[in-house]
């Protein structure tokens, strides 16, 4: 049986990456500022929020 095709020609994960860009629009400011109190080093921060946001540092099912 053939699958019907939505109105929307995106792709099927597109509308989760604008929710995760407007998340992060939103809030990876405040997230870089806190990693960096945390760790006192821009540089680990930034690895930090990069691996929190990557997926890798947390699960997915929040998601």
């Amino acid at each position: 049986m053939a699958h019907a095709r939505s109105r929307s020609a995106r792709p099927p994960g597109l509308a989760g990456e604008a929710v995760v860009r407007g998340v992060w629009e939103e809030h990876g400011g405040a997230a870089l500022a806190y990693a960096r109190w945390l760790t006192h080093d821009g540089a680990a921060a930034e690895d930090v929020v990069q691996e929190a946001w990557s997926g890798r540092g947390c699960t997915r099912r929040a998601w």
